[in-house]
């Protein structure tokens, strides 16, 4: 396995020591060390400098994320981003300066998981990563989600980081050129995803051969367990094709008795028979009354407006503690159980 070498140079030694331990952590094909003059770094493959430093392996450390730039020199990185997220921005860095992808971990075999439902605003998307976070909380699944909706409703619970140039990793797929993939997915606490815009036009461009060669390039990084795609209620073609190789369908009813009837049953039976090579769960929302015991054939999923709270950045926080995160938490363990029950 390929290992770069990559020096940082500071003249804060205690924050540098931190960061190297960070960035070390995230990626076992880099080896960091910490450089008391920057002339010690000419031998490295890259060094991380917070001086004015030229030279071809160099990259800065910036106070303004405003400032980045990872695909044209002079190379620039945020000093203070999260690990996940930095050494993702030094393999696209280490790709532009050598063309060569720098594996990111081990091999994992990955699932996909694809939630859908046959109308709008059922809570597939808050459903979609409530069962990410959970997987990750209770089995330590790390999961990658995709929003594959024009509007794309997640933007409500996951913080845009502005790297949301969808069309940008299509064009790659599409050239069927070596590139970090890893350069796409932002790092959050429990989860990954693809950053997109809000108005996510370019879903529409990503056709069943993309689809094909983004999910390779997924299994081929060895990072995820599940790549958790949210169809909602947008069935075109790819999302359908989507579901006809889901290892996993989650059908997302809304509870009441409107989606008993002839119109929603409908939509119903044409999931399913788009989803007929998966394993199929079917997850009911905005139940009245929580449920402690699970049908075998709909787990419930219990309306708690408690659970949307307003955080920080003005997305809203999923509360998971509460009888919401028990019930998201039956449906990942269904997830489990059908996933071993397959490798089995």
């Amino acid at each position: 396995m390929e290992t770069v070498r990559i020096g940082i140079f500071m003249a804060d030694r205690i924050f540098a020591k931190a960061m190297a331990t960070g960035l070390a952590r995230e990626c076992r094909s880099m080896i960091f060390q910490i450089l008391y003059d920057p002339d010690d770094g000419q031998e490295l493959d890259m060094v991380l400098t917070a001086g004015d430093e030229k030279g071809t392996n160099i990259v800065q450390m910036v106070r303004d994320p405003a400032d980045v730039s990872v695909s044209v020199p002079p190379y620039r990185v945020y000093r203070y981003r999260e690990s996940q997220n930095l050494v993702r921005e030094l393999l696209q860095i280490y790709f532009h300066m050598t063309g060569r992808i720098l594996p990111y971990s081990g091999d994992r075999k990955c699932r996909l998981i694809v939630f859908a439902a046959g109308g709008g605003g059922w809570g597939v998307t808050s459903t979609a990563i409530s069962v990410c976070r959970m997987l990750y909380r209770i089995y330590g699944c790390r999961c990658l989600y995709l929003n594959l909706c024009p509007i794309d409703d997640s933007k409500k619970y996951l913080n845009s980081t502005g790297n949301t140039d969808l069309l940008k990793l299509l064009y790659y797929l599409e050239q069927e050129r070596e590139f970090p993939l890893e350069a796409f997915i932002t790092a959050a606490e429990e989860l990954d995803y693809v950053d997109t815009r809000i108005v996510n036009y370019s879903c529409e461009e990503l056709n069943t051969e993309l689809l094909e060669r983004f999910l390779s390039k997924v299994e081929a990084m060895g990072v995820y367990d599940f790549v958790v795609a949210d169809a909602g209620n947008h069935l075109n073609r790819q999302n359908r094709h989507m579901l006809g190789h889901a290892d996993i369908t989650a059908e997302v009813l809304r509870n009441g008795d409107a989606v008993r009837g002839k119109y929603f049953s409908s939509i119903a039976r044409e999931i399913e028979k788009l989803a007929h090579q998966s394993r199929l769960i079917r997850i009911e929302t905005f139940a009245r009354v929580w449920q402690e015991e699970q049908d075998d054939d709909i787990l419930t999923v219990s309306e708690d407006r408690e659970v949307f709270r307003a955080a920080e950045e003005q997305e809203l926080a999923l509360e998971l503690s509460g009888n919401y995160g028990m019930e998201i938490g039956a449906v990942a363990r269904r997830i489990m159980e059908d996933t071993e029950h397959e490798r089995a």
